[in-house]
Formats: structure tokens, sequence, C-alpha cells
């Protein structure tokens, strides 16, 4: 273990911020690297099973395909947009009342 003592207090502490500025630095990359990876994963996902399914072998499996296509890529949804907004305005809900109690906190101190 390491221990900072009136000797070592300028490497050490010098040292210790460059860990802390490293990882902070790694988990701000991470944050962003992260979600673009897994985009990109989903992106080859889609690309590659789309590739697999161009053209079915012979007529009678082409309309069964063309039926489950019409079923599967319909009308589109509206309830992930609803859930979007409903997530949103909570959220928005929370952080204008969060701030609004440390307005609050610091006014009355």
């Amino acid at each position: 273990t390491y221990t900072i003592d009136k000797q070592n207090l300028e490497r050490m502490g010098l040292m210790m911020f460059q860990v802390v500025m490293l990882l902070a630095s790694l988990a701000g990359y991470l944050e962003a690297l992260i979600p673009l990876l897994v985009l990109l994963a989903l992106a080859l996902a889609f690309v590659l099973v789309r590739k697999s399914d161009t053209k079915p072998k012979n007529e009678k499996f082409r309309s069964t395909a063309a039926s489950v296509e019409a079923k599967v890529w319909g009308k589109p949804s509206a309830w992930p947009l609803v859930g979007q907004v409903i997530h949103g305005v909570s959220l928005g809900g929370a952080v204008s009342v969060y701030l609004l109690n440390l307005w609050r906190h610091d006014r009355v101190s």
C-alpha cells in the first residue's frame, strides 16, 4: 500500500491526481464509445440478416415471405413515441424540481 507522508507528498499527490484524471477521462471516453459499438453491432446484425434473406428458393416460399413482410412492416405503432414523451416529461420534471429545491435552499441560507 502507498502512504502519503511529508517526504513524498508532492510526488504521490501528483501521481494520484494523474490516476484520478485518467479514470475520469476513461469513464467519459467509454460513455461515448460503448453506445457507438452497440449501434455498429446492431447495424452489422441487420445487414447480415438482410443479406441472408434476399431471395427465397422457390415461389411457394416467396408468397409466404411476402405475407410475413407485410405483417412485420405494416403500419408502425405510436406507442414507442408516447413512451419517449412520457419519459422526457418525467425526467424534465424531476430535474426541474431538484434544481428548484437547490435554488430554494440557497435563497433561505
